[in-house]
This record gives C-alpha cells, structure tokens and sequence, in this order.
C-alpha cells in the first residue's frame, strides 16, 4: 500500500487475458502477473489506479513490461534477437499495437 488511506490491492483496468491471447496468438511471449514488480513499477501502476478510482470518469489501466534485453543493442544487431528473449525491437511493436487494440475493444490491422 502506498498511500495511509489507499487500498492495499488495485486489479489493473484493461483486459488481461484478451490481451494475452491475442499476444500469443501472434507468437509474442506473453503472460499474466499478479505483480507489476519492483518499487518503481508497482508504485507507477498502483498511483495511476487510485488516481482512476477516485475520478468520476472510466479509465483503462494496465502495465505492460518488456524484456530489458531489447536494451542491449550493442550485445546484438540491431532488430536482432537475444538469446536470452525471443523478441525484436519489431516484435514488441506489434504487440503494443495489439495491446492497445485488445485495450480499445478494436482489431488490429496486420502489415
């Protein structure tokens, strides 16, 4: 719990397991935590939430992780893949398009 008066838990927003599916359905590594991770992480997912729960209005919230791999670019080719992460800067792209598609209730159009 971050705040004195907050929540102890917060269920993230967005469809989750809408969003897995279509991930996978595309050959994208992905799946469903519990946790958004350490401090950082958590306590940006965590803020964002109760700020949404005490608005009036209706808010999409979710956090989304990618592999530090795709960091070390000077480890690989750029785009390339690193042996320890199956996915390419590319990757990661499309599946961001298809979160926010899962996210807005929309398909996605393929390239």
């Amino acid at each position: 719990m971050l705040r004195a008066e907050g929540q102890e838990y917060l269920a993230s927003t967005v469809p989750v397991s809408a969003i897995v599916a279509r991930l996978r359905r595309r050959g994208l590594p992905a799946f469903v935590s519990r946790d958004a991770g350490a401090y950082l992480c958590n306590a940006t997912l965590y803020t964002a939430l109760d700020m949404a729960r005490r608005s009036a209005r209706e808010h999409r919230i979710g956090f989304v992780h990618l592999p530090s791999s795709l960091l070390v670019e000077e480890r690989r080719p750029a785009f390339g893949v690193h042996p320890r992460c199956p996915l390419t800067w590319r990757d990661a792209i499309d599946g961001g398009l298809e979160i926010i598609g899962a996210t807005l209730g929309r398909p996605v159009a393929r390239r």
